[in-house]
């Protein structure tokens, strides 16, 4: 059902705000020819889908059938993530290096993992290149980022920092990074997992879930604390049953609020 939702949505964006590179030229700017080989792609996927569309007077049967179908999945994320990152993004990226032309080249070869990708609302600012790098690191620091959970808790960490997450510091460190380190924070959720300090339902996340849980400006010690802290001092809230109360109930038991402290 994920599947076929994200490929409606393509394919609306398809049909609606298609638009094509054609006629320019990128060989004069930085990366020109990688430029020109992405938008060539993107065209000839853009004109390839909009003419498999049917007319707006189809059979309402015709319609529901082609939305049914997983036929044309492949190319609609191919096409999608070109549209999105941009030819101009992804040459800059791929010119940096071979590994990095590499990068692209596989991502733009695996429509399970673009489909994920844009299901989970696709990379932080159309930065594709910089979501793939952050999430080989992550593979290659554990080898347990390559199925179940960990696989979607990996990616929903290269897609939300693919643009850098600033990191507010305490006061008293001013040392500290100026933003979240991706694939330390991966290894700070992971090791939590296998611990067994996260909530049950953890592994029930998808990748877009867990991309709002991830996405925290807070330093990774922050997390750390805030768990222990919950588990010695109020063990009650975490372990409470009742889901509506498990993530609101420090609220009205620890957090006083309200209007009637404030002096104007």
């Amino acid at each position: 059902m994920k599947a076929r939702y994200g490929s409606i949505v393509l394919l609306v964006s398809i049909a609606g705000s298609i638009v094509f590179t054609s006629g320019r030229a990128f060989a004069a700017e930085p990366g020109g020819e990688m430029a020109n080989r992405y938008a060539s792609m993107l065209e000839t996927l853009g004109t390839a889908l909009k003419a498999k569309i049917p007319p707006k007077d189809a059979a309402p049967e015709v319609v529901n059938k082609f939305l049914a179908s997983d036929a044309l999945d492949a190319e609609l994320v191919k096409f999608a993530v070109l549209n999105a990152a941009t030819p101009t993004g992804l040459a800059e990226f791929a010119q940096q290096g071979k590994d990095q032309a590499a990068m692209i080249d596989r991502l733009l070869a695996d429509p399970k993992l673009m489909l994920e990708m844009l299901v989970a609302d696709g990379a932080s600012g159309g930065q594709y290149g910089r979501a793939m790098t952050i999430y080989t690191d992550i593979q290659k620091a554990s080898n347990k980022a390559s199925g179940g959970v960990l696989q979607r808790l990996a990616l929903a960490i290269s897609l939300a920092h693919a643009v850098p997450i600033i990191q507010v510091n305490p006061a008293g460190q001013t040392d500290g990074p100026p933003t979240i380190d991706p694939v330390k924070r991966y290894l700070q959720y992971e090791k939590a997992y296998r611990g067994g300090e996260l909530d049950p339902a953890f592994d029930q996340l998808t990748t877009w879930d867990l991309r709002f849980v991830v996405d925290g400006e807070e330093p990774d010690e922050t997390l750390v604390w805030g768990r222990m802290m919950l588990r010695n001092f109020r063990p009650d809230h975490v372990l409470n049953a009742d889901y509506g109360w498990r993530y609101v109930g420090s609220v009205p038991s620890e957090v006083r609020y309200g209007s009637g402290d404030v002096k104007c």
